[in-house]
């Protein structure tokens, strides 16, 4: 059982919510970095006009990672949202100030699943729409 050792120790549930509130504006923050970053490496892609297939695979490659770092990112705010709510609701002064997300990860989709969600369809869609983009802007080169 948790004894607080003065006046200043005892638990406050408003500052833990303000903890929980903390993490998850950190990660809705890497979110919005993973879109900007995606419509970065596709911009790129596009006015660079690099046709060669290592460059389109490369590509392919970022974007499929930004795709990954996004789906995992949503499935850690998601699980920050469900201990927001714990907290919110039940009586954590036996165990005060606990970040602990852990009970909460098997309510949550895995991040495979998140990756297939249709909130998450914007990054397959970039791959293919910039790889098409790309194909049809540049003029194929023709060795004689």
């Amino acid at each position: 059982m948790y004894t607080p050792r003065n006046e200043v120790e005892i638990y406050s549930r408003e500052k833990h919510l303000e903890f929980i509130l903390s993490a998850i504006n950190r990660t809705n923050n890497l979110l919005m970095v993973c879109k900007g970053s995606a419509f970065l490496v596709a911009a790129a892609f596009m006015i660079m006009k690099l046709h060669d297939e290592e460059t389109l695979i490369l590509s392919s490659i970022l974007l499929i990672f930004l795709w990954y770092k996004d789906s995992s990112y949503t499935a850690l705010s998601k699980c920050f949202y469900e201990l927001y709510e714990d907290v919110r609701k039940n009586d954590y002064s036996t165990d005060p100030y606990t970040m602990s997300i852990d009970k909460f990860k098997h309510q949550i989709k895995s991040v495979r699943r998140t990756m297939l969600s249709p909130t998450k369809a914007f990054y397959p869609v970039m791959i293919l729409l910039t790889q098409f983009l790309v194909d049809a802007v540049t003029p194929r080169m023709i060795i004689p």
